[in-house]
């Protein structure tokens, strides 16, 4: 006796598996597209577009031949919902490290308080 649930589940399961990977190539394609938007329209053919990572690192998703590198911000906090940009391809690597956490270190503070010059007849505040 065939057990026809057990297969059409098991399909199923496959299916639901396919889906994201099915909708991760259709995103790259809309991406592609809405980051070129950003570019003069006789530079939008030959673009590269690439797409920043978490660890600030970015991953090519069209490679260019214009020396155009275009990509989305709108994931960035505090952005519009469209907000693309577009720059020389050799301002990638500035661009990464602008968007990498600042590691600022403090101010040393003075422990001792430095008057100005008294330019004015000392004493006359």
């Amino acid at each position: 006796m065939k057990r026809p649930f057990a297969s059409s589940a098991a399909l199923a399961g496959v299916a639901l598996l396919l889906i994201p990977v099915l909708a991760e190539a259709q995103t790259a394609a809309q991406t592609v597209e809405r980051a070129v938007m950003g570019a003069p329209a006789r530079a939008r053919a030959d673009a590269t577009v690439v797409k920043f990572n978490a660890d600030h690192t970015w991953e090519t998703l069209r490679e260019g031949s214009n020396g155009w590198v275009c990509y989305d911000r709108s994931n960035e906090g505090r952005r519009p919902a469209f907000a693309v940009q577009c720059t020389n391809i050799e301002n990638l690597p500035r661009i990464a490290q602008n968007r990498a956490p600042r590691r600022w270190s403090p101010r040393p503070r003075r422990t001792e308080r430095v008057s100005p010059p008294c330019t004015a007849p000392c004493g006359w505040r």
